[in-house]
């Protein structure tokens, strides 16, 4: 319509030339007015936006509630959002949730990310952050890790890991270690498995065990002995194994699900304070570990430094707020990719045959793999969505989306 609108503007502007450069002026100056009040009107406010009944007081809880028909299912929700209301939706905020807007088309999602400033606004993790700013950082300049950091913290802490973390040759030097504590799980799954070759036990338990001693070579600088079947339960590696899980059934709780936290203090705030706690103060302890280690060596050139020994040369509190980092968002997540990755191969034969063939070649790329893993993501995501808070104004999907406002 706009563009039909401008074209006959055009042509009756050519009509008008000889009129007088004022008069054309005028003309067009008032026609362009014209054109951009009717764009302006055919963009809707963003309250408008579909979304489930809204009631007073209580918005959208009714539906969240035992008789909802959006109880108890976060796993379909975002299906079936986008059935009943389509490509974009929004969720009125209460009991402690801003109001959210989801955005299922992913064209509309590129124009939002690539308009967005340099430094993005991420929200998630509001107690983990409250609890470090409020309880474990001496000051506000100390990072917090770049999961839940935002703004200038996160470009400063960014900037001080990415040459430690992001470099090629310090990658490729974990590679056999790596390898090590694959052999490791992999005679550990031969040893659980009964007569007839199948698995006893739970396969994702093992797969966090193995993904957790993987993270903590790296994040903590040494083997931490997970696939010990002898390990007890006050030691403080199976301390570390139980308190990750905690903290993520602790953020699911006070972040993901409707709570009043940040107006009172309910005693699943009060439990997760205290666990949050005991994360950072097991990370310190492997960390000091680490150090003790360090120390011996003697004559260690800089090129067969751990990432480890890289940060803590940078600052104590980077690799602190790195390893936690790691260690809570990389234990949990790689144990899903792969659970998900071995259930599509074993569903698929002449799939898992391609890939076991290229496995096995030994070659030092494999593109199959990767295609693989790309694949399983696609099919099974770990995450319900990637999150921002806007820092501008976007025109989506015929909405106007203000700042300051979770997509």
């Amino acid at each position: 319509m706009i563009t039909d609108i401008q074209n006959r503007m055009y042509r009756v502007t050519r009509i008008l030339v000889n009129k007088g450069a004022l008069k054309r002026q005028q003309f067009i100056r008032n026609t362009s007015i014209r054109c951009i009040n009717k764009s302006e009107d055919q963009i809707k406010a963003w309250y408008e936006i579909p979304g489930p009944l809204s009631l007073p007081v209580i918005g959208q809880l009714l539906h969240f509630l035992p008789g909802g028909w959006l109880y108890k299912r976060p796993m379909e929700l975002q299906e079936l959002l986008y059935k009943n209301y389509g490509p974009i939706v929004r969720l009125d905020g209460n009991w402690g949730f801003d109001p959210i807007i989801f955005l299922y088309d992913p064209e509309a999602a590129i124009n939002l990310f690539r308009n967005e400033d340099p430094l993005p606004n991420r929200p998630g993790f509001d107690s983990i952050m409250y609890y470090r700013k409020k309880y474990y950082n001496e000051s506000d300049d100390d990072p917090s890790g770049l999961i839940i950091d935002n703004g200038e913290c996160w470009k400063k802490m960014r900037h001080s890991v990415n040459p430690v973390m992001l470099h090629i040759k310090t990658i490729k030097q974990y590679a056999n270690i790596m390898a090590e504590v694959a052999e490791d799980m992999i005679k550990k799954i031969k040893q659980l498995r009964n007569n007839k070759n199948q698995l006893e036990g739970n396969i994702f338990t093992e797969l966090n065990l193995w993904a957790l001693e993987s993270v903590g070579v790296v994040a903590l600088g040494r083997r931490l002995n997970c696939f010990d079947p002898n390990l007890p339960n006050e030691s403080p590696v199976k301390k570390l194994i139980n308190v990750i899980h905690d903290v993520l059934n602790a953020t699911e709780k006070l972040d993901f699900q409707p709570s009043i936290w940040k107006y009172i203090a309910t005693p699943d705030f009060k439990k997760g304070m205290k666990i949050y706690e005991e994360h950072l103060k097991l990370n310190e302890f492997f960390i000091d570990k680490a150090i003790e280690q360090f120390r011996l060596k003697e004559g260690s050139n800089n090129k067969d430094k751990s990432i480890l020994e890289k940060l803590l040369e940078i600052d104590r509190k980077v690799a602190v707020a790195m390893a936690n980092d790691m260690m809570f968002a990389g234990v949990d997540t790689t144990a899903a990719t792969v659970l998900g990755l071995l259930y599509l191969l074993a569903i698929n034969k002449k799939k898992q045959s391609k890939l076991r063939k290229e496995v096995l070649s030994q070659q030092e790329k494999r593109p199959y793999l990767k295609a693989c893993i790309k694949e399983s993501l696609r099919l099974f995501p770990i995450l319900s969505g990637n999150f921002r808070r806007t820092t501008k104004d976007h025109d989506i999907l015929g909405y106007r989306i203000p700042k300051n406002v979770g997509v």
